[in-house]
């Protein structure tokens, strides 16, 4: 009875360290992996992790840290330059804002002038035909202007 015992207790015994040791790696190994993974949620990117781990494998040997901080650094890269791109969309969405807010004011503050204008009245309530005259000759004139630029663009050009 005595050698069965040990048997079972030196079988046993060694199979546990066995267990151990794969259990240990692998816990390692699933470690590892998670923490890829979640850098690869934090970039929001979906890459085959397993495809990434057998080219480390075939380079190196298996994986090392070295891997994951060269990993890390790629990332932060990447997350820099997500950045910057965003700070950069956004100045220039607030520029563009700014300028239809100021180009609004424009318009507004020359509605504001012509209404001015048309709203004169004579003591009898007519409407001074004086300024709607003035508008109208101001807006002729300025048609007349782009069409003579208009016109004189291609003949210049074509001189030179």
């Amino acid at each position: 009875m005595p050698k069965d015992r040990r048997k079972r207790q030196g079988s046993g015994h060694d199979s546990s360290r066995g267990k151990q040791a794969v259990g240990f790696t692998s816990i390692r190994k699933k470690k590892t992996i998670n923490h890829y993974k979640k850098i690869l949620r934090k970039e929001h990117r979906e890459d085959d992790l397993y495809e990434v781990i057998k080219k480390q494998k075939a380079e190196k040997g298996g994986i090392r840290t070295d891997t994951y901080s060269a990993i890390n650094v790629a990332a932060e890269n990447k997350r820099r330059t997500a950045a910057e791109e965003h700070l950069k969309r956004q100045q220039e969405k607030e520029q563009k804002i700014k300028e239809r807010e100021e180009a609004q004011a424009a318009a507004a503050e020359k509605r504001k002038q012509r209404q001015k204008l048309f709203s004169k009245k004579t003591r009898k309530g007519q409407p001074y035909l004086n300024n709607q005259m003035t508008l109208l000759l101001e807006k002729i004139e300025r048609n007349v202007k782009k069409e003579n630029d208009k016109n004189s663009l291609p003949s210049s050009s074509g001189m030179s």
